[in-house]
């Protein structure tokens, strides 16, 4: 018992150093809620292993197209109204689809995606952020059968190429770790910084489009293992 809380105390000690302790954690979701799709209740939790979270915001758009912005103040996973708003949201052709798989949370974030080459803006980021944050895009394409569903996604600047893949029913979470080789359905940025926040996909052309979007203080899950190691190897040289 007494080695537990030791090491208890120790990783709280780093997480609070990267400043994400549970009193200073954030975060912010943004779900595009399509034509006649479902949108996501106060209560219910949908993430990526990680980043799973309560509370996300349903912006509805107007038609196929973009949605009426601005669209705020966006509430944080607590429940609590922030300084964070969309600001602009744009797209190149008003499109979206929908793969009709409504089954559960995870699956309604997944479910609507808008396109073509959509753009959105945030505001107010450090209302809520004092320093760097975590980006989460998920996306989807109703086109995941073609060759090389290609685009680029840019979250300030800063680019991944991804490859749009199946249904969530089909093949669960899988995040873009190969710079677009293989199919995926969402993709991490972190050390983001700025008041503003810019996030767009690139399409080239197909029918690739942006489900939703996290805004976090959380790292990457694999972040946090490498600083829970990190603790426990001071802990083992302590003792040593």
């Amino acid at each position: 018992m007494f080695g537990r809380k030791i090491v208890t105390i120790a990783t709280a000690g780093i997480l609070s150093t990267f400043g994400v302790t549970g009193a200073d954690a954030a975060s912010i979701g943004w779900n595009y809620q399509g034509v006649g799709g479902v949108g996501l209740n106060p209560g219910d939790v949908a993430g990526a292993p990680g980043f799973a979270q309560a509370n996300w915001n349903n912006h509805l758009g107007a038609g196929q197209g973009a949605g009426t912005t601005p669209f705020g103040p966006l509430v944080d996973d607590g429940g609590s109204p922030t300084g964070v708003n969309v600001s602009s949201w744009t797209v190149s052709t008003a499109n979206s689809w929908q793969y009709g798989d409504t089954s559960s949370p995870d699956a309604i974030l997944l479910n609507d995606f808008n396109d073509k080459d959509p753009s959105l803006t945030f505001t107010g980021l450090n209302s809520v952020f004092s320093g760097s944050y975590t980006v989460v895009v998920y996306y989807g394409n109703n086109e995941w059968n073609i060759t090389n569903p290609f685009s680029v996604l840019t979250v300030n600047g800063s680019s991944q190429d991804v490859q749009t893949g199946d249904l969530f029913a089909n093949v669960g979470y899988v995040m873009n770790t190969d710079n677009g080789a293989t199919d995926s359905n969402y993709a991490v940025f972190t050390g983001v910084t700025g008041d503003t926040l810019n996030v767009s996909m690139d399409a080239s052309g197909g029918n690739n489009g942006i489900s939703a979007i996290q805004i976090t203080d959380v790292p990457e899950p694999g972040s946090l293992a490498l600083l829970g190691l990190g603790g426990l190897a001071m802990l083992r040289r302590r003792r040593g």
